[in-house]
């Protein structure tokens, strides 16, 4: 998916695995160019890196603006290494606090891996939780049996659990981002819509603090998660299939309702 979203852009002629690829606009049209030929600019930043998110830059034809080149800028603080050789990979005791969130989250987004071969009566573990066994509104998010993607939540002392058809256990790097409106969560799986479920009541508006990621707050957290998490990021809106696709990619640090972002790495 973050191949396809970036060949939307330009289809560099050294991409590995290309078999053919030919340019019908390699001549430039533009009147203002004599040569017919594209004229290539200089790198343009399109998104400045930040310490934790990969920027993105290209080359534009000059004459008619045409992109020609599209590549990604390191993040200027740290490297996030998605080989399994980096990242939380979290024990019973071994969580990561989130600071209090600063508004309401209504899209949640995780990277990580869980191998395809973990098995199918197994649960994987939670990816961001604030439940406790309380009785308190509370959301948890995990890798339930079968490698499917569950958000549950309780509100006015009643739970509720939207669990997703999709086995998004594998050897590489998964995406999943989860969007919340009103009683309606849905689910993107490496930044393509994969389903949308209705509950029987809304996600609570007040959880905004005691969450962790990797486990729940229970004592004694049976359910932390059995892969790798490399990132999580949280919205304050419900963010839209075209913005998924690109955070698929990355996720920039002044990204329009980004309440909380963390890339792990050594």
């Amino acid at each position: 998916a973050e191949e396809i979203q970036k060949n939307a852009f330009s289809e560099v002629m050294d991409t590995n695995g290309l078999l053919y690829g030919t340019r019908f606009t390699k001549t430039c049209l533009c009147a203002e160019n004599a040569t017919g030929i594209h004229t290539e600019s200089d790198w343009i930043v399109d998104f400045e890196p930040t310490d934790t998110a990969k920027g993105i830059k290209h080359i534009e034809c000059a004459a008619c603006h045409t992109t020609l080149t599209l590549a990604e800028i390191a993040p200027t603080g740290q490297t996030v290494d998605y080989t399994g050789n980096a990242g939380l990979t979290p024990t019973d005791k071994d969580l990561f606090t989130v600071d209090t969130l600063a508004g309401t989250p209504r899209t949640f987004e995780f990277s990580f891996i869980l191998p395809k071969s973990y098995g199918s009566h197994l649960r994987g573990g939670v990816l961001f939780s604030n439940y406790n066994n309380g009785t308190q509104n509370q959301i948890s998010i995990e890798i339930y049996t079968n490698g499917q993607a569950r958000f549950w939540y309780k509100v006015n002392g009643v739970s509720y659990s939207a669990l997703f058809a999709a086995d998004v256990r594998s050897n590489s790097l998964t995406h999943l981002a989860f969007t919340v409106d009103g009683k309606n969560i849905s689910l993107y799986v490496n930044g393509i819509y994969s389903e949308t479920l209705t509950m029987g009541a809304a996600v609570p508006t007040d959880c905004t603090d005691n969450f962790c990621i990797g486990g729940d707050r229970r004592s004694a957290n049976a359910q932390y998660f059995k892969g790798t998490i490399y990132s999580a990021n949280v919205f304050d809106d419900v963010r839209t299939a075209e913005e998924i696709a690109l955070d698929a990619v990355m996720v920039t640090g002044d990204t329009d309702g980004l309440l909380y972002s963390k890339y792990f790495s050594n």
